[in-house]
């Protein structure tokens, strides 16, 4: 990640997110991410699909869209039924559990979407969302359960939906020297180990103790007395999805106090370089 920690930190939560539970309309356990912050600098380099190709060698199965406005809008998304054929034509978004999908916004051009482009990312965004994938017989749709992980690279924030967005802070540009070093340090054998890791986090059995509810009840009660707008439901859902990920990640069956207070200061981190990119637009906005 050239250099930023933090996004180091994010993309093992977004690689070992894996859906654990379907409650109703909810889902629990996937964790879409999106890396905004990508400059052109950055592209021009080969930094999404660098990172693209290390990933693909740590994960079982993985996937990669450049949304580029023609893809949008002539990539067939979703399974179709061709009655002339009857046979059920394969979409994109039909991938097999525990896929990583990156999605490449940077590569974006001026152009117009057009009424299957604009569809297909309706589609995007409910497995993004629901982890359904609508199969198109014609007279009907059906609703087929996924299993995505979905990791969205933009310059900006992402259009599609996601948990949540991580600002990229590089302390260095010199994209190909990074991964030239990463490389080198992927031999079999750390390879096996991090392709464990990784797959082993998934399977996790993990808790969170009747204490441990409590008093993490008690302070979501304590922070929407303080502030309604900072600390919402969806606010405190998403930090308890990311507190399992990090617990899992840490190899702990349990949310501690140590794994909670961890993961707050993650998001605290996470939400200043938001802010801070905020601040920084309105005064060129006011300068200009």
């Amino acid at each position: 990640c050239l250099g930023d920690p933090l996004a180091g930190d994010y993309i093992i939560s977004n690689l070992i997110g894996t859906v654990y539970s379907r409650q109703d309309l909810h889902v629990l356990g996937q964790y879409p991410l999106n890396i905004s912050g990508i400059t052109p600098v950055l592209s021009t380099a080969g930094f999404t699909t660098k990172l693209y190709q290390l990933l693909q060698q740590l994960t079982t199965h993985s996937h990669f869209l450049s949304l580029t406005t023609e893809n949008i809008n002539t990539i067939t998304f979703i399974p179709k039924k061709d009655y002339s054929s009857n046979e059920l034509q394969s979409g994109l978004l039909q991938l097999p559990g525990n896929t990583l999908l990156v999605m490449d916004e940077t590569a974006m051009e001026p152009g117009q979407l057009q009424t299957e482009g604009l569809q297909n990312l309706e589609q995007v965004g409910n497995v993004l969302r629901n982890q359904k994938c609508k199969y198109d017989f014609q007279f009907h749709k059906i609703e087929m359960d996924t299993n995505i992980n979905a990791l969205i690279l933009s310059e900006g924030r992402s259009m599609l939906p996601n948990e949540c967005e991580l600002v990229l802070c590089p302390q260095h540009h010199d994209v190909a020297a990074a991964f030239d070093r990463v490389q080198s340090l992927l031999n079999p054998e750390a390879l096996t180990t991090i392709r464990k890791y990784i797959s082993t986090a998934r399977l996790y059995d993990y808790q969170l103790s009747q204490q441990m509810q409590e008093e993490l009840q008690n302070e979501f009660v304590e922070a929407r007395q303080e502030s309604k707008d900072s600390m919402t439901p969806e606010k405190f859902h998403e930090l308890l999805v990311l507190a399992r990920l990090v617990a899992v990640s840490c190899g702990e069956q349990e949310l501690t106090q140590c794994v909670w207070r961890s993961c707050k200061i993650l998001d605290t981190k996470r939400m200043d370089r938001i802010k801070a990119l905020n601040r920084q637009s309105r005064a060129t906005t006011v300068g200009i």
